[in-house]
């Protein structure tokens, strides 16, 4: 029989083996049990330790579809703004302009963003000589809720572009305002979580950063 060359585990340390567990801090901190938003940031930026970013160039050239050229982009401009989305060269829909609304902030871009980016999409289908249903994502929006996942993820985001097909259990997309009535997507089926922010101040960037 050959003995292995890892040395036989403590039992005065709990440990099964000879890697040591790692405790983490949103195991264990307080703050991070705490209604303290801050402190909370704190502990999941200690566990996550150094996180790779990818150059954005090379995001681009590895990840993104081909961009349109600047022709395209100027007749889709012209699109929104036959279309009155762009008015005066501001968006029709930010009018008036999100860090001037008294507007609770999630009332705010929930009643507006979604339409917003689908009529952008929709623009440059037109542009492109596509159907309007070839779209593969859909924005949907809600701070309130954590997506479904095997994993014990907390995360909130503001909104998210799921694949299109999607359960829908209880969004109701046709209301005056967005609304989850019941259960939010799971998480497997989300692109892109998003944060939105009435005002670019420090603390909003950073719980931008963060919670993406």
């Amino acid at each position: 029989m050959q003995l292995s060359d890892n040395p036989a585990p403590d039992p005065s340390t709990g440990l099964t083996g000879s890697t040591p567990a790692k405790i983490r801090k949103t195991a264990t901190d307080k703050g991070y049990r705490s209604s303290h938003l801050g402190l909370s940031r704190i502990a999941v930026l200690a566990d996550l330790g150094r996180v790779p970013q990818m150059p954005l160039d090379a995001m681009m050239e590895m990840v993104m579809p081909s961009l349109l050229t600047n022709e395209q982009v100027e007749v889709i401009l012209e699109d929104l703004e036959a279309r009155g989305i762009i008015a005066g060269d501001k968006w029709q829909a930010f009018d008036p302009k999100p860090s001037a609304s008294s507007e609770a902030e999630s009332n705010f871009f929930n009643n507006r963003l979604p339409k917003l980016c689908q009529d952008i999409v929709d623009s440059a289908l037109r542009v492109a000589n596509l159907p309007l249903t070839s779209t593969q994502t859909e924005l949907r929006m809600s701070g309130s809720q954590t997506p479904f996942s095997d994993r014990k993820n907390t995360s909130r985001p503001d909104g998210y572009y799921v694949l299109c097909g999607a359960p829908t259990v209880g969004w109701d997309n046709t209301a005056s305002v967005i609304e989850v009535k019941m259960s939010p997507p799971e998480w497997h089926d989300v692109a892109l979580p998003i944060e939105v922010k009435k005002r670019a101040t420090k603390d909003s960037v950073e719980d931008v950063c963060v919670s993406c």
